[in-house]
């Protein structure tokens, strides 16, 4: 007898427009959602309840990403970059009403601490890396003594030329460089590495190593048709044995990273799906660490424990560190659709 189809462990109701981004933070512990309205709400997973909903963007937003413990950085069709200061004892100033019951646009939101003016161009998201180029001693020195996420590089569509692209270095916010489009290559569609796109066809890229890093002649790995146009959203687990796809055919479709064969089709929403993001996975030996407390070390005896660690708990806490672990070390698979849902999948 065949198993039904699976079907989302959750499915979190807060936006009233489309899903263009989703984004685990925190160890798991929260997930970010933004819309095309510019309203990004942070989730606590434990309970899947909004934890702080504020307006990023006045217009749609195009890309999420984390830098550091504590940094949001989003990226709106209004032309700018921002990084946001999200601590978790910011949240309890922060609204929780969320886009769908018509919060105002003035809710108060958290610190800002960087805005680039930026291009953003057929709708192209920002791409980050960190910086390995040397820093200034002054400033790698004031980096480390107040305990700073290191520099990264941050690529934009360029502001002047159709196909280049502007760098910029956090948190300077200088433009470290421009790399200005070939116009021997005529760009057409938007892409994305290890590659989906409208024609259906998924593509495993080689890395180039620095010496050979401006080489245009390199060929795929693999490429695989998958019959199936409209795959975006490509999103690799941290471990590098899958990855999926957001289709616009409402199906997101799971993938080994290895074979590139299609391993699994998830499919609950009923209109297209815009974003995927799998939570990265967890040590569960330093979770059972902080819930179930310290660990008898090796020549103690029975009854001794190193009491410096341990911390008094009632029963309560000590439910709310198991729900708090359990949510944080689920291989979680967020996708969000056009119909304003983000569905949370539990696979692998």
């Amino acid at each position: 007898m065949p198993l039904p189809p699976p079907q989302p462990s959750f499915v979190l109701r807060g936006h009233s427009v489309q899903v263009h981004a989703v984004h685990f933070i925190q160890g798991n512990s929260r997930l970010l959602t933004a819309d095309a309205d510019g309203w990004l709400v942070s989730w606590n997973l434990s309970y899947k309840r909004p934890v702080a909903v504020w307006k990023a963007h006045e217009t749609a937003l195009l890309g999420i990403r984390s830098w550091g413990p504590d940094r949001i950085i989003s990226h709106g069709r209004d032309s700018r970059l921002a990084v946001w200061q999200l601590r978790s004892e910011d949240e309890g100033a922060l609204s929780k009403v969320l886009p769908v019951d018509n919060p105002p646009a003035t809710s108060p939101h958290p610190w800002l601490l960087h805005m680039l003016t930026v291009n953003t161009l057929n709708f192209c998201s920002f791409a980050m890396c960190l910086d390995g180029i040397p820093q200034p001693h002054k400033v790698h020195m004031a980096i480390k003594a107040q305990k700073h996420p290191p520099p990264i590089l941050v690529a934009v569509p360029n502001t002047m030329d159709s196909g280049g692209i502007d760098i910029y270095q956090l948190p300077t916010e200088t433009r470290a460089a421009v790399i200005h489009a070939d116009r021997d290559i005529t760009t057409g569609k938007p892409i994305q590495s290890k590659i989906g796109n409208p024609d259906a066809i998924v593509a495993k890229h080689p890395l180039p190593v620095v010496q050979g890093i401006w080489k245009t002649d390199l060929k795929p790995f693999k490429v695989v048709q998958t019959k199936h146009s409209g795959q975006q959203g490509l999103h690799v687990r941290s471990d590098g044995k899958i990855f999926a796809t957001a289709g616009w055919d409402g199906r997101v479709r799971v993938y080994s990273a290895k074979t590139m064969k299609e391993v699994a089709v998830l499919k609950w929403h009923k209109v297209g799906c815009y974003a995927t993001a799998f939570a990265e996975i967890v040590d569960s030996e330093s979770i059972d660490t902080v819930v179930d407390g310290p660990r008898k070390e090796e020549g103690e005896e029975e009854g001794e424990f190193n009491t410096t660690v341990a911390k008094p708990s009632t029963a309560m806490s000590i439910v709310q560190q198991r729900r708090d672990a359990r949510a944080q070390s689920t291989h979680w698979l967020a996708v969000g659709s056009k119909d304003g849902k983000v569905s949370l999948w539990d696979i692998y």
